[in-house]
């Protein structure tokens, strides 16, 4: 859970993750431009007056559960909006990257777009997508993830044009989601049968 009490974004619209370039983006700390992006009463602040504007973190993959299907929940606790404006949120993965810094290859967390884009050999992938224009509790986002890449979440406000979006986001969690008991009765059952049909011949 993330709730952002003593969280500070830095400064870092285009931070890499590995690689040679320099403006390194470490696990687990926020990035961002801060002119858009910033931790205000334990609540982040996103704004923007052109396209769209992001905070940013991300997560090692030693971090996670491994492979699986997951689900991003977060609080927007304060959207001030209109018809053209939303908040929005995006899900990347990366692979490929050099932390040793031997070689060009990494991800550029990219705060300007929402995007995980790729110097050298590494590559990235788009796992969600998703906006939304009111305040609620407990929005949920589900994707899948593959266990050894890096995952990045984006969180920002997009924009047509005046006037101009405030949203608010809290209480942001990353969650396996375990299937429900139902769902391995009938290949456990099929198993029983084929094991029962075997024994008796």
């Amino acid at each position: 859970m993330i709730d952002f009490e003593g969280v500070v974004v830095s400064d870092n619209p285009n931070g890499y993750i590995g690689g040679w370039f320099g403006s390194p983006v470490a696990f687990g700390e926020w990035v961002g431009s801060t002119t858009d992006v910033n931790v205000v009463n334990d609540t982040l602040v996103t704004t923007t007056t052109s396209t769209a504007r992001y905070a940013a973190v991300a997560f090692d993959p030693g971090a996670l559960y491994g492979a699986g299907d997951y689900v991003v929940t977060f609080d927007s606790t304060l959207v001030i909006s209109d018809t053209n404006n939303n908040g929005t949120v995006t899900i990347w993965s990366g692979d490929g990257y050099d932390l040793t810094e031997s070689s060009p290859n990494a991800l550029i967390v990219d705060t300007l777009s929402g995007t995980v884009d790729t110097q050298g050999t590494a590559t990235s992938t788009e796992l969600a997508n998703y906006s939304f224009t009111t305040n609620q509790a407990q929005q949920s986002i589900a994707f899948t993830y593959d266990g050894s890449s890096a995952l990045v979440l984006f969180f920002g406000a997009a924009t047509d044009g005046y006037p101009f979006p405030e949203i608010h986001y809290d209480n942001i969690e990353i969650q396996l989601v375990i299937p429900e008991p139902n769902s391995f009765m009938l290949p456990l059952a099929a198993i029983f049968m084929a094991f029962a049909t075997r024994r008796r011949r």
